[in-house]
């Protein structure tokens, strides 16, 4: 099992992680009806489609209801020969709604028609950091894209709200007020 980030660690919010699962059979016997078991660490979720050996299944179980994270993808109708080797790779996204950080671990296992037969994990360090975003609701009467007090007209008393673009008719991720001048400012918005 490995992991990488194409934008380099740590991971932040909104990343896109590329994970990698390599299963070699050490004996010499032909291992039919495999299963891998990919359990997706809560804040990560499956993006895109897996790049799977041919005739292979690929099952997403959602996390549950109002959980960031916490599914898993299982891999079925894997078959292995005596001494080969198959690859999965896949690609998950941080959810950017996220607020927990630290080591996150993913963890990969292999079922036989039994039990299971081998686990490994990858782990990456995931930073969530704060900031703010503020700015002006007005209408550019001037046509200079920027707010000038003395010619452009402000929206005060408006509601300002910044929607998740991976989630665009979810809940807003972040919600402020106007000023009478029209200025707005959302404090504590998770960075991605």
């Amino acid at each position: 099992k490995s992991v990488f980030d194409p934008t380099g660690a740590p991971a932040l919010p909104g990343e896109l992680l590329r994970y990698g699962i390599k299963v070699t059979n050490v004996g010499n016997v032909d291992l039919p009806n495999l299963t891998v078991v990919d359990h997706l660490p809560r804040g990560l979720s499956l993006a895109g489609d897996p790049t799977v050996p041919e005739g292979v299944q690929v099952v997403e179980v959602p996390a549950p209801a109002g959980r960031l994270g916490n599914g898993l993808v299982r891999f079925e109708g894997l078959a292995l020969a005596g001494g080969g080797t198959l690859e999965i790779a896949l690609a998950a996204r941080v959810d950017p709604r996220t607020e927990r950080g630290g080591e996150w671990c993913n963890i990969a296992e292999v079922e036989g028609s039994t039990s299971v037969m081998a686990e490994d994990v990858a782990c990456l360090e995931v930073v969530v950091k704060k900031g703010r975003l503020g700015g002006y609701t007005f209408e550019d009467l001037d046509g200079d894209k920027r707010f000038d007090p003395d010619v452009d007209y402000a929206f005060g008393g408006m509601t300002v709200r910044l929607y998740d673009p991976f989630d665009p008719n979810g809940p807003p991720v972040a919600e402020g007020g106007t000023s009478g001048e029209g200025e707005f400012l959302l404090p504590e918005m998770t960075q991605g």
